[in-house]
């Protein structure tokens, strides 16, 4: 081998390695969800994800799930996206598939999440219009939309009720005088049915991991969580789970209505329509 095909040899592999690097997507480490599904859409999940429940439970965070399409969606899944119309604002994007689906159907789509990740990857999968942004400021812009949609049980992250109240001020703020909101929760009973549940009661000042709504007014069933990636681990979620009547007592303290209840025999998740 001459010396200039040496040298081209070499610059051959500093060029790819220098596109490599160009190619990887430098994410802040908070950001463990859009690591994944980032990773899984370009087929590069290094390790097995999975759910660190507080009470010890180790739980597989499937990322496939996050791209599955309408045929692969649960019922009420695929009933509270068949009632979006217009310029819809899918707030918690995820990796995209309810954006991507609304988008095919004709209709207009912003597409936000705070996880940046989530963003880059709905981005690479065909959503046209997606940024990342949290819904406190879209409230205070002068944006107006048809419907918004928060799937995903993302509403129970909000603190129950006030600031699930907040966060329902916040998405009337965003609509349309005429405009509709959709989001779904978890239904405790329904999912007490359908795995095991260990209503647990930490000694680590994460008291109630499972509280229940039996137990006093106040009282709320909810999963306490982070999820693990590698080396990657995520910050504590608290998620909510409530039964319709407290959905619907939540709501009676704003603006909205509960125009809807959807829901399927034996499955945990239901959603609600809110008009105004």
């Amino acid at each position: 081998m001459s010396k200039r095909d040496g040298q081209t040899e070499t610059a051959g592999r500093s060029s790819a390695e220098s596109g490599r690097r160009r190619d990887r997507v430098v994410l802040p480490r908070t950001d463990v969800f859009g690591r994944i599904v980032h990773d899984y859409h370009r087929n590069r999940l290094r390790d097995e994800p999975a759910r660190l429940h507080a009470d010890g439970r180790v739980t597989p965070a499937d990322p496939g799930r996050h791209f599955r399409g309408y045929d692969g969606w649960s019922r009420v899944e695929r009933a509270a996206l068949d009632r979006v119309r217009g310029r819809v604002l899918d707030l918690g994007c995820g990796a995209g598939r309810h954006a991507r689906w609304l988008q095919r159907r004709g209709e207009d789509v912003l597409a936000v999440d705070d996880s940046p990740g989530a963003v880059r990857t709905a981005s690479e999968r065909g959503v046209e219009r997606c940024a990342v942004t949290r819904l406190d400021d879209l409230a205070v812009s002068r944006a107006r939309f048809d419907a918004v949609t928060l799937l995903g049980t993302r509403f129970g992250a909000r603190d129950y009720p006030v600031g699930m109240r907040s966060t329902l001020s916040d998405l009337y703020a965003v609509t349309a005088a005429d405009g509709q909101a959709v989001l779904d929760v978890e239904d405790p009973h329904e999912v007490e049915r359908a795995e095991p549940v260990d209503r647990w009661d930490g000694d680590d000042g994460r008291r109630g991991v499972y509280g229940w709504p039996d137990e006093g007014p106040a009282s709320y069933a909810r999963r306490w969580y982070r999820v693990s990636y590698g080396d990657w681990t995520g910050r504590w979620t608290r998620l909510a789970m409530l039964t319709p009547a407290q959905l619907r007592a939540v709501v009676a303290g704003t603006r909205w209505r509960v125009g809807e209840l959807l829901r399927d025999r034996g499955e945990p998740r239901y959603a609600v329509v809110l008009e105004k």
